[in-house]
C-alpha cells in the first residue's frame, strides 16, 4: 500500500493504514469466528456480523498525535479513520448525511461502545513490543512531514477555494481507500504485495509506432498537415506533468498523434499507465484496433478495452473465432478490476465511476489513475451534468497524482478560466496554433455549408425524403443525421420503400452495438464508399447522432437536422474526411416541429435553440469554425444553468428530505448540514461529506432502462444458452456470467416506463422467473431498423414462445 501511496506523496501514510485496518480483527470474537471457518464449521456469527473495523479507527482516532497547530493532522486523522473504517464498505462512509440525530455517521461510529467494538479489549492484549510498533506508525516523523507537504501542496493550488480544498481532501481520502481495497485483496490473494510497479516498455512502443507512421504516404497535402501535427506532438512531450489540450480537425488522426505524445511523455516522466477515456463504445473500439495495429502484437497484451460491450472471443488473422483461455480470462477479469495494465481504453462513464461511484469494483481502480497520461477523446460529450465533477478530476489528477490529463476534441468547449489558479492547474495546449491546422484541412477539404432554415412546417417527411434521395442521386454518397430515433426509423423506411434501387442505411441505438458495428465497419466503410462511387450506386445511410464523433467514415454530402452547433461540426468533418475529392456539401436543415419533438430532451433542444439563432447567413462557412462553437459553449452553459439550476452541472440530487448536488456534497456538504460547525460537539471534525450517500446516487449516465437481448447474429445463440441454462453450482455461474457478458454486444435498452406493456404484449420474455434478463422476440427485431420500438410493432406474422 505504501508503494500505491506514493504517487501522491504519503508512502508512510499506506503504511499506517496498511498496519491499522484490521486491528479490530484481535479480537477474541473474530478468532472463534475464523476457528470455526478453519475447521470448516458454520459460524455462530454470519459473514459480516462481527465489526472488526471501527476498533482500529478508534484507536486512530483517539491516540493519534495531533499538533494544535497544525491543521494537516487534524484533517489526515479523519481521513485514516475514514479509511479503516469504510474498508469492507462500498463507498467511503458519510460524515454527515442530512439533520436528523442518526445522520452523523462518522462520529457516532467514532462513539460506538469501546465494548462492542471491542478496542479495550485489544489493547489490554497487546504485548509491548506490539504496542510499541502500533504507536511507531502513529508517531513516525516522516508521517509528519509527509502530512505538512500535502496539505501546504493543496492550500497552494486550492487556497483561494475552501469547497476546493475540502473537495480534494475528499478525493484523497477516496484515493487511500482504493489503495487499501487493491493492497487488501493483492494480499488475500496470495500474492503479496506492491512492492513496485513494473516499468513498462514505452521505448519498444514508440518503436514501433514510428514504423507504423513511416509506412503512411506523405505525398499528399493532407498526410503532410498529420505528419506535421504528429510531430509537434512528439515535440511537446517533453514538457512538465499537467493539464494539456488537443484541438485538431476531425480526421487529424488524434489517436495516434495523441499515443505519440502519451509514449514519450510517460517514458521522459516514468509514469506506468496510459489511460484513453472515450464516450461511445464504437469509438473505443475504432480506437483499440488503431493502438493494437500501431504497436504490434508483441505489445497486445499490455491493452485492456474496458467497456460493457466486449465479445471476449476474437478473431485470429486467418478469420476464425479465437475463444479465451481460462488464462485470457483470468488475466482480463484482474485487469478490469484494478486497470494494472500499460495502456488502457475505457469508457467516461467507467472513468467518473472510478472517482464517484457506489461499489467496491468501481473505488479499486481509482488508484490507477494516478503517475498517468489520462487522454479524453472527444471531451466535448462528457455527460453534461457531471461536468463540474470532471473539471475537479482534472484538477485532482494533475495537481496531486502526477498525471498529466490531455482535453481531445475538434470543438473544444471554452475551457473554464480562473484568475486565481495556480499555473499548475492552467492548462497548456499540446499544438499552440492549432487554428492554422483547422484552416489547412477547410482548404485541403473544401466543403461548401449550406442552410436550408425554412419555416419549421417546410421540411415535412415526404420533401425531406425528396431532398435527400436528389442530393444522393447528383452528389454521391450521402450521411443524413437526424435528433430522434423516431424520425431517422421514419426517413429510412420510406426511402428504402419508395427508391429499390438505392443502397439504404440505418443506424440507431435502437440497433444492438454488434449490428451498427457491422453496417460502420462493412457497409460505410471508406472502401465500401469508394466501390459505390466507381459503381455509380446511390448510397444513403440515416442516423442518429451516434455516429458523429470519431467514428472514421467519408460521405460527399452531411445533412444535418440542427442541433448543438458542436453536433453539426462534428457531423461536418465526416465529409469529404480525406480530401480526396473536389469538395462536399453540409446542408443544415430544420424538420418540422412534430417529426423532432424534443421535449424529453433538454439539453438538446436548448442547443438547437442557441444554434438557431446563431446561423444567420446561408453561405456562412464560419458557422462551424472554433470561434462559433467557443461562442456557442459559453451561451449553451450560461442558458442550461438558467433553464434548470446552478446545480445542474454539478449533478443534483435529493438526500434525507433534502435537495443538494455532487459537488457540495463532496466538499462542504452545507446543503445537508445546514448548522454551525463551530459547536463543542463537531470541533475535533475537518471533513462533513456525504460520501455514500452521493457515491449511491451517483449514475454518470440516467438511464431508465432495461438492457434485452435481440435475435441479431450471435444474439440468437446466447438467447437458447441462457434460456437453456439452470445454474447452481459456482462452475455453473461463470459460464452464466461468461455468456451474459458475450450477449450485451446483442442487446438493446428498453425503456422501463414500456418494458411491462412488452411483457403484457408477449413482446419480450423474461428469460427465467426471478432474473432481470429479458429476451425479444425474433419478429420484434427488425434486420434493418433493430427492435420496433413501438408496442404491437412486428416485422413478420410468426410470434414465438421461446428462442
Amino acid at each position: 500500500m505504501s508503494t500505491l501511496l506514493a504517487f501522491i506523496g504519503l508512502p508512510q501514510l499506506g503504511a499506517l493504514i496498511g498496519g491499522m485496518h484490521d486491528f479490530g480483527k484481535m479480537s477474541a470474537e473474530f478468532q472463534e469466528y475464523m476457528d470455526f471457518l478453519s475447521q470448516n464449521l458454520t459460524p455462530p456469527i454470519q459473514k459480516g456480523g462481527i465489526d472488526h473495523s471501527t476498533a482500529g479507527a478508534q484507536f486512530v482516532w483517539n491516540y493519534f498525535p495531533v499538533v494544535p497547530e497544525a491543521e494537516e493532522f487534524f484533517v489526515f486523522r479523519q481521513i485514516i479513520a475514514l479509511c479503516i473504517a469504510s474498508h469492507h464498505h462500498p463507498s467511503l462512509i458519510d460524515c454527515f448525511r442530512g439533520t436528523m440525530s442518526g445522520d452523523a455517521v462518522f462520529a457516532q461510529r467514532m462513539e460506538k461502545s469501546r465494548e462492542k467494538t471491542h478496542l479495550d479489549e485489544i489493547l489490554s492484549k497487546l504485548t509491548s513490543s506490539e504496542k510499541k510498533h502500533y504507536y511507531s506508525l502513529l508517531e513516525n516523523p516522516e508521517l509528519g512531514r509527509e502530512l505538512k507537504n500535502i496539505h501546504t501542496r493543496i492550500l497552494s493550488l486550492f487556497g483561494h477555494s475552501q469547497k476546493k480544498v475540502s473537495f480534494h481532501y475528499g478525493l484523497i481520502a477516496r484515493f487511500c481507500l482504493s489503495s487499501l481495497i487493491e493492497a487488501d485483496y493483492t494480499s488475500a490473494s496470495g500474492r503479496g504485495s506492491h512492492d513496485s510497479i513494473p516499468k513498462p516498455d514505452w521505448e519498444g512502443m514508440q518503436n514501433n509506432l514510428n514504423k507504423h507512421l513511416g509506412s503512411f504516404k506523405t505525398e499528399t497535402p493532407m498526410n503532410q498537415s498529420r505528419a506535421a501535427m504528429s510531430q509537434e506532438c512528439f515535440q511537446a512531450a517533453g514538457g512538465r506533468v499537467g493539464k494539456w489540450s488537443l484541438t485538431l480537425p476531425t480526421g487529424a488522426g488524434k489517436t495516434l498523434s495523441s499515443l505519440r505524445f502519451a509514449l514519450e511523455h510517460a517514458r521522459r516522466h516514468h509514469l506506468s499507465r496510459i489511460i484513453y477515456v472515450i464516450p461511445y463504445t464504437s469509438i473505443l473500439d475504432q480506437t483499440a484496433n488503431s493502438i493494437k495495429e500501431a504497436l504490434g502484437d508483441e505489445y497486445k497484451e499490455c491493452i485492456l478495452e474496458h467497456h460493457s460491450n466486449l465479445v471476449q472471443e476474437t478473431l485470429n488473422k486467418t478469420g476464425e473465432e479465437e475463444p479465451w483461455t481460462p488464462e485470457k480470462k483470468t488475466w482480463y477479469m484482474e485487469a478490469t478490476q484494478t486497470w494494472n495494465v500499460p495502456i488502457i481504453l475505457t469508457t467516461a462513464v467507467q472513468y467518473l465511476n472510478a472517482l464517484y461511484a457506489f461499489g467496491k469494483q468501481h473505488i479499486r481502480r481509482m488508484h490507477s489513475l494516478a503517475n498517468a497520461v489520462v487522454i479524453f477523446d472527444e471531451v466535448q460529450a462528457i455527460p453534461l451534468t457531471s461536468l463540474r465533477l470532471f473539471e475537479h478530476s482534472l484538477d485532482f489528477l494533475s495537481g496531486i497524482c502526477h498525471s498529466s490529463t490531455i482535453r481531445c476534441t475538434a470543438t473544444p468547449p471554452e475551457a473554464p478560466t480562473e484568475t486565481d489558479a495556480h499555473d499548475h492547474l492552467v492548462e497548456t495546449p499540446i499544438i499552440p496554433d492549432s487554428q492554422a491546422f483547422f484552416d489547412q484541412f477547410n482548404q485541403f477539404r473544401q466543403c461548401k455549408v449550406y442552410s436550408e432554415m425554412k419555416p419549421s412546417n417546410y421540411w415535412a417527411v415526404e420533401r425531406m425524403r425528396n431532398f435527400i434521395m436528389e442530393q444522393a442521386s447528383a452528389n454521391g454518397p450521402t450521411l443524413v443525421i437526424v435528433n430522434t430515433k423516431s424520425l431517422a426509423a421514419k426517413l429510412a423506411s420510406d426511402c428504402r420503400n419508395l427508391y429499390a434501387e438505392a443502397h439504404i442505411l440505418h443506424l440507431s441505438t435502437n440497433m444492438c452495438p454488434a449490428h451498427r458495428k457491422e453496417i460502420i465497419t462493412n457497409q460505410i466503410d471508406k472502401v465500401s464508399l469508394q466501390k459505390a462511387r466507381t459503381m455509380g450506386k446511390t448510397v444513403v445511410c440515416i442516423s442518429t447522432g451516434l455516429i458523429e464523433a470519431g467514428v472514421d467514415v467519408d460521405f460527399d454530402v452531411i445533412i444535418r437536422s440542427v442541433a448543438g452547433l458542436d453536433s453539426c461540426t462534428q457531423a461536418a468533418g465526416r465529409c469529404n474526411r480525406d480530401a480526396s475529392r473536389p469538395g462536399g456539401k453540409i446542408i443544415l436543415i430544420n424538420p418540422a416541429n412534430k417529426l423532432e419533438k424534443l421535449g424529453s430532451l433538454p439539453e438538446l433542444e436548448i442547443g438547437k435553440e442557441i444554434a438557431m439563432d446563431m446561423i444567420r447567413d446561408p453561405e456562412e462557412e464560419e458557422i462551424l469554425g472554433n470561434k462559433s462553437v467557443a461562442l456557442y459553449f459559453k451561451e449553451f452553459h450560461g442558458k442550461l444553468t438558467q433553464t434548470h439550476n446552478h446545480d445542474h452541472l454539478s449533478y443534483p440530487f435529493p438526500c434525507s428530505g433534502l435537495s443538494t448536488n455532487m459537488e457540495d456534497a463532496l466538499s462542504l456538504n452545507f446543503k445537508l448540514m445546514p448548522v454551525p460547525r463551530q459547536q463543542p460537539k463537531y470541533g475535533s471534525l475537518r471533513l462533513f461529506q456525504a460520501f455514500a450517500s452521493a457515491a449511491y446516487q451517483y449514475h454518470p449516465i440516467q438511464e431508465d432502462t432495461m438492457a434485452v437481448l435481440t435475435s441479431y447474429g450471435e444474439g440468437k445463440k446466447y438467447q437458447k444458452i441462457l434460456w437453456n441454462m439452470n445454474p447452481h453450482t459456482e462452475e455453473e455461474w461463470k459460464q452464466w456470467n461468461d455468456c451474459l457478458q458475450k450477449s450485451r454486444a446483442y442487446s438493446v435498452p428498453i425503456s422501463n416506463q414500456n418494458l411491462e406493456k412488452y411483457l403484457n404484449a408477449g413482446e419480450i420474455m423474461r428469460i427465467q422467473e426471478g432474473m432481470d434478463i429479458y429476451t425479444v422476440n425474433a419478429d420484434k427485431y427488425d434486420p434493418f431498423l433493430g427492435f420496433l420500438a413501438h408496442p404491437g410493432d412486428t416485422c413478420g406474422a410468426l410470434t414465438l414462445s421461446q428462442p
